[in-house]
């Protein structure tokens, strides 16, 4: 029996239907041609529809599942806002505007207006805009779905839910109400074609109209001008259409236009939770962990991805295959951009563009490959319509191998509709979906063209290239030895630089007696911390965000890849010599000196310093200090005594550590350089044991 709550809302959409078109005097028994009350009868019809309705439009089974899924287990709400592209008059201002926001995802909507089932509610034609994958049909589904559900659902105007999938237009005979007809015959209905005709007269139906994007070029105008027709006769019923942002001409229907946000932080927390629910995932708290190591700084292109529906699932997938996010991000790309080119479109049965036929994926992803390379280059997210449709036509022209009788307009347009992976920002002004689609197919046009020596050139120390190092390291699958043998040796170039000649040999003898079990590497780097401790301590006087701070981190970094044992021993062993260093924190210079006693004893390190005459050498300066006020001279003068006197008891010349800006920023390069190194070995497919033995002996050392 079903729920009275559900028979007062569909039962009572259903009834006046078919009593309507009975008409008076006639039998209401002869409809269903049988012998029992009308009432069960119509309970029958509509649980029959309900069912059905779940079976066809409420699962998803998507990127090789073994077994379909129900929408509503792995639904996360979503947001609309009204689309904001056309506030940008320029690519100059499109690049300022992303730049300024220091955020690595384009926004292509204002804040959202509302939860999308309150716009579904006001709305009464409303068309869902959205990229590739954003999960514009699931909603779609989703909404049919809570319309079938009883009173305390979320939608506020019961009606009967009908989904259609515009991709059934492929030929001249177009007739919506024929289809709508078929859905009902297909899930039950009785006299489904005069039922339809009296619910469209009546306005109680929803209507859904999925996918207007893949409907055929061939057929599209004759589509548009159907449904506007429809629309305009049935318009006492409610209608919601989805579409594909780039593929929408809005001048034909006369909907409200609402694009769909991309995915947030707590939509993607939850929809983590939602995915991982088997008892064995509960129990391991397996989407808290996936959640967790998405925020990981090294994941942000990860996480990028995982803004967008279709490819936080591939996350999913590709996380549940190894409880972990691959160390090679490269594959991780490829495999999303292999999905949005191929396998997206297989999946959905969609009828691919004609122009595919000719430009296969590797053909597509070498012209896409040179397009962000060209722009990644020139520090450019956004480019010119005109900009890209000519690097196609130059690319067709130039590659032999390459179709020469495609159009590059209708490449842009295609590559826009069907993949997302090149989407418009503005009037003629397009980019790349994903930062990480740019910089990985800025690596694949490096691997391609055997540009590694001309990268480390030139972008070696540049901070915006760091991940495109990373990928091009997980492109090289012959092994990525030369890409590492040219970082050292350019890295070598710092050492001209005398002051960093002495502080490497320094750091190389403080440590050369240091316990075995300690890593080489990463003794030299937290010696080099102590470097970096003891000159924040006299710099941050005069300016308290001194760079330095920037090759502290470094050296954290550096120690905690190598050795994380000793990374914990050292990272307050920085922080009280940063503090302890300095004239203002005098009062507990014993304390500190206490602490850096035992600390150095438990690690076997710097038995050389002698602390009680480091102590002593404080306590004689202390009363100049006490009756020193900070503006004067001779206070500055007993600040430099301070710092003098810790110098020397790490033996270290104050020549060699007495760095200018320029040097400060020369230091922070080169241990940035290093840190890229060891992550670029981490991310490459292959090296020899050869080659990263002979970097590793020179590493942070004045060779």
């Amino acid at each position: 029996m079903i729920d009275p709550l559900t028979q007062s809302v569909l039962i009572s959409l259903v009834a006046p239907i078919y009593e309507s078109a009975i008409g008076p005097g006639k039998n209401v028994f002869s409809w269903f041609n049988r012998k029992i009350q009308y009432e069960r009868n119509l309970e029958i019809s509509v649980h029959e529809y309900e069912e059905r309705y779940k079976t066809r439009h409420g699962k998803l089974k998507l990127l090789g599942m073994t077994e379909p899924r129900d929408i509503e287990s792995v639904f996360t709400n979503i947001k609309l806002g009204r689309s904001k592209s056309r506030q940008f008059k320029s690519i100059q201002t499109l690049e300022e505007s992303h730049r300024q926001g220091r955020r690595r995802k384009f926004d292509t909507v204002n804040p959202p207006e509302k939860e999308a089932f309150d716009i579904v509610n006001q709305e009464k034609f409303l068309m869902i805009l959205g990229g590739p994958g954003a999960g514009k049909s699931t909603f779609l589904r989703r909404i049919g779905l809570e319309a079938l559900k009883p009173k305390h659902g979320k939608l506020d105007n019961p009606c009967i839910p009908v989904f259609i999938e515009l991709k059934q237009f492929t030929e001249n005979n177009i007739n919506l109400e024929n289809k709508i007809s078929e859905e009902f015959e297909i899930c039950g209905f009785p006299e489904a074609e005069r039922f339809t005709s009296n619910a469209l007269s009546q306005g109680k139906l929803l209507i859904l109209l999925d996918a207007l994007d893949e409907v055929p070029t061939s057929n599209l105008y004759d589509v548009l001008v159907h449904i506007k027709n429809f629309v305009d006769k049935y318009n006492n019923n409610r209608f919601i259409a989805s579409c594909r942002s780039a593929a929408y001409y809005n001048s034909y229907l006369n909907f409200s236009d609402f694009s769909m946000t991309e995915f947030d932080d707590s939509q993607i927390e939850f929809f983590l939770h939602k995915w991982f629910q088997e008892e064995c995932d509960k129990t391991d708290k397996i989407a808290q962990k996936c959640w967790e190591i998405l925020q990981k700084p090294e994941n942000s292109g990860a996480k990028e991805l995982a803004h967008t529906p279709l490819l936080l699932t591939l996350l999913c997938f590709v996380y549940a295959g190894s409880q972990n996010l691959p160390k090679n991000r490269a594959s991780l790309y490829d495999e999303a951009l292999d999905l949005l080119m191929n396998k997206w479109l297989v999946e959905k049965r969609v009828q691919r563009n004609p122009i595919y036929q000719d430009l296969n994926p590797p053909i597509e992803k070498a012209m896409l490959s040179e397009i962000a390379y060209k722009g990644f280059e020139e520090d450019r997210f956004f480019f010119s319509e005109r900009e890209v449709v000519d690097r196609i036509t130059a690319f067709l022209r130039e590659n032999l191998n390459a179709p020469k009788h495609l159009d590059g307009e209708k490449i842009l347009n295609s590559i826009e509709i069907q993949q997302g992976i090149l989407v418009k920002r503005a009037h003629n002004i397009h980019s790349f979906s994903h930062s990480s689609f740019q910089e990985y197919l800025t690596a694949q046009y490096i691997d391609d063209h055997r540009q590694i020596k001309n990268i480390v050139s030139k972008h070696l120390t540049d901070s915006r290239w760091g991940d495109v190092f990373l990928l091009v390291a997980g492109l090289m699958r012959a092994g990525a030895d030369e890409l590492l043998l040219s970082m050292e040796k350019e890295s070598q170039n710092f050492m001209a630089n005398p002051k960093l000649f002495s502080l490497l040999n320094w750091a190389d003898r403080a440590t050369v007696e240091w316990h075995q079990s300690f890593n080489p590497i990463a003794k030299r780097a937290v010696a080099l911390g102590i470097v970096c401790s003891l000159i924040y301590a006299h710099k941050h006087r005069f300016e308290p965000l001194h760079e330095i701070s920037i090759g502290l981190k470094s050296c954290g970094r550096l120690t905690s890849r190598l050795d994380r044992e000793l990374y914990h021993k050292f990272i307050r062993i920085w922080q009280v010599i940063c503090t302890g260093a300095n004239i203002r924190a005098f009062k507990n210079y014993r304390k500190r000196i206490r602490f850096l006693d035992a600390k150095f004893k438990e690690i076997q390190g710097f038995q050389n310093i002698n602390f009680s005459i480091l102590k002593a050498n404080l306590e004689n300066l202390k009363p100049r200090v006490e009756v020193s006020h900070e503006a004067s001279p001779a206070y500055n003068e007993l600040a430099i005594s301070v710092w003098q006197n810790w110098l020397k008891a790490f033996d270290i010349d104050i020549e060699s550590i007495d760095l200018s800006p320029a040097e400060i920023q020369l230091f922070n390069q080169y241990l940035a350089t290093n840190l890229l190194m060891l992550k670029c070995q981490k991310a490459s497919v292959r090296v020899s044991h050869y080659t990263w033995r002979t970097i590793e002996t020179r590493m942070l050392r004045a060779n």
